[in-house]
């Protein structure tokens, strides 16, 4: 693949940028997760924070891994799988946006049943008897209801 003249060095500059925005975002969540110390207390203080040391009001909680070796191996071996399957599905989504650019669709409604796709639709014509006349605008009467009327009370 050719590039233009500076364009993909300005590529690699967006992509390190969003590495670094998406490393910064996180930093705020990394923040508040409980420090996880090899089996030391950690504690949660009354105020919601978690620290390695006590604090006033604070409860001792358990911050051991109780997963085996096997076990800890077997989940980093999945989120490495699920990392590589996310690249390829990423670069295959580019890939494909690379090759939709410049179509456009053909049509976006849905063809009747029986008609074939080969076949043009025929417009539909217009019957006068479709056509309803324009009703007078509704206007308020001052007075009793005219005889026959619901409202009027005869029967």
């Amino acid at each position: 693949m050719t590039h233009r003249p500076g364009t993909a060095p300005a590529l690699h500059a967006v992509a390190a940028g969003w590495a670094v925005a998406a490393i910064l975002a996180a930093l705020p969540a990394a923040a508040q997760t409980p420090p996880v110390n090899d089996g030391r207390s950690v504690y949660r203080c009354a105020d919601g924070r978690y620290t390695d040391t006590p604090c006033p009001g604070g409860q001792a909680l358990d911050a051991s891994d109780p997963r085996s070796d096997a076990q800890r191996q077997q989940a980093g071996d999945a989120a490495a799988r699920d990392a590589r399957l996310a690249d390829r599905l990423a670069a295959e989504r580019r890939a494909r946006d690379q090759a939709a650019q410049g179509q456009r669709a053909a049509n976006l409604t849905p063809r009747a049943a029986s008609q074939p796709a080969s076949q043009p639709r025929r417009a539909k014509k217009a019957q006068d008897t479709d056509l309803k006349k324009p009703r007078p605008p509704h206007t308020l009467r001052s007075g009793p209801p005219p005889p026959g009327h619901p409202a009027s009370g005869a029967r």
